[in-house]
């Protein structure tokens, strides 16, 4: 900073200089003196900013060579110590609205039930998906995810587990005769396909409950958690069967012929 301001106190001093050249030049026309007593006007002032420049110079180099100059003292060294620390640790450090914000330790230890009772229950502890499966069945069951069975692999699958004979209520419910007179034919496209879809489920519920029954038929052997587990299919295949049913109903009932609504209900 001090090598700056001298500087700019030359350029100060040079145009001060110029600015009395100008002055000394228009008095010199005014009044209209020799030409030999305005040249020795202007060497004389040039002179003058000369010496000036001059003797700012030698200051600067002065001051130059006493701030390259090495420290004798200890006081010297311990001032130029304590000046590194200070500009290292000012560099090293950024500006408080780019530090990153401090990392706050998590306790580890895990809290009793008693404690996450009186808490109350974590939201955000709830799982989208269970444990993975095994790979080759993720596999194919995507690949009908995807595509869907082919018309033969599931007349197949609806032959091979049919209803129990004590729970027949598995198989989809059948249209009437006189419903089907009563409503179009594109009504009756759309209630076989969700009959057929029922039937899958009905199928599907059966074999759940197969394997139920031959479980429980080891007696104290049996897995209650594969038992609890089989049933809560079961539970959620009957409902999906039971949705069917009512969807299928109210289809009919939208799309009835008005003048025999009457006589059929």
């Amino acid at each position: 900073m001090k090598t700056q301001y001298e500087t700019h106190l030359i350029e100060k001093d040079l145009a001060r200089a110029e600015k009395n050249s100008y002055k000394e030049r228009y008095r010199s026309r005014s009044c209209s003196p020799r030409r030999d007593d305005r040249a020795e006007t202007d060497q004389s002032n040039l002179a003058r900013v000369l010496k000036k420049i001059n003797r700012r110079l030698d200051d600067l180099e002065r001051r130059n060579k006493g701030y390259r100059r090495s420290p004798s003292s200890s006081e010297s060294g311990e001032t130029s110590e304590a000046w590194s620390e200070c500009s290292a640790h000012h560099l090293a450090s950024p500006p408080a609205s780019q530090r990153e914000p401090s990392v706050v330790r998590e306790v580890s230890a895990p809290l009793e039930k008693d404690i996450l009772n009186i808490l109350g229950e974590d939201d955000n502890t709830e799982k989208s998906f269970s444990d993975p499966i095994q790979p080759e069945l993720a596999s194919r069951w995507i690949k009908i995810l995807h595509s869907g069975l082919s018309e033969e692999a599931k007349k197949e699958l609806v032959k091979k587990y049919l209803p129990p004979e004590n729970c027949s209520e598995l198989n989809p419910p059948k249209m009437n005769i006189e419903v089907i007179k009563a409503v179009p034919e594109n009504t009756i496209r759309r209630d076989t396909r969700l009959s057929n879809l029922q039937g899958q489920v009905g199928a599907a519920t059966s074999a759940v409950a197969w394997l139920i029954t031959d479980m429980l038929k080891q007696g104290e052997g049996v897995n209650i958690k594969y038992v609890e587990c089989l049933n809560d299919i079961g539970r959620l295949l009957s409902d999906v069967h039971y949705s069917e049913s009512v969807s299928r109903r109210e289809l009919l009932a939208l799309n009835i012929n008005k003048d025999l609504k009457d006589t059929l209900t």
